[in-house]
């Protein structure tokens, strides 16, 4: 799995919003603007339109746009947009897992009817930094200053991601009675159920980013 690749390919779906927007584009075709807002009721306006234009400038989307009185404007996803369904379908059946297994779920504002559970997903792994962060851990034990040396973040930053994915029991932090003390960090077997995941990302960021 490359760095690179998965920062790239996560830069262009995973964004609060966008995976259900794209789960419905795909699955359910072509809509209007009104019939998108009435799918995702808890998103306003400006966020919605802001996350619509940024889908389609990354080609993930079309806007079409009808000449007729009133306008009428329609979104549908591209081809290349097609190609995130496997991403989609492993993050939406991970983020149902651990909905299950956490007795989460987002009915209202990240998950309208329990539809699309992707977003489930992105809020455990949601940061710059994390994905990354289980990625490395999926290989290695690592003490965190091996961890800093791979990530190219803050120290803040970087103790804050780890807090986190110990809370959600995705990794765990061990600390040996020595002198000076020594902490190392690895991931659980629960963290590792995400790798075919962050495989599939890095796969498809391959296939799309030079």
């Amino acid at each position: 799995m490359d760095d690179r690749q998965i920062k790239a390919a996560l830069e262009v779906f995973s964004e609060k919003w966008k995976p259900i927007i794209i789960y419905h584009l795909i699955h359910e075709g072509k809509k209007r603007y009104s019939e998108i807002q009435r799918l995702v009721p808890e998103i306003n306006k400006r966020m919605l339109t802001l996350r619509l234009k940024e889908l389609a400038e990354d080609k993930v989307i079309n806007r079409i746009a009808y000449p007729e009185i009133p306008p009428r404007v329609e979104y549908e996803i591209t081809d290349y947009g097609t190609t995130l369904k496997p991403v989609l379908i492993l993050m939406n059946e991970w983020g149902e897992t651990h909905a299950k297994e956490k007795e989460i779920g987002f009915p209202l504002e990240d998950n309208p009817g329990n539809v699309c559970f992707a977003m489930t997903t992105m809020e455990t792994i949601d940061g710059k930094w994390k994905p990354l962060i289980i990625m490395h851990l999926l290989k290695d034990t690592l003490r965190f200053n091996e961890l800093l040396k791979r990530i190219p973040t803050t120290k803040r930053t970087l103790s804050v991601h780890l807090k986190e994915l110990e809370e959600e029991k995705i990794i765990k932090r061990k600390v040996y009675n020595e002198v000076p003390p020594r902490v190392e960090y690895s991931i659980t077997e629960y963290g590792k159920t995400l790798e075919p995941l962050l495989r599939e990302i890095s796969e498809w960021g391959n296939k799309h980013f030079d």
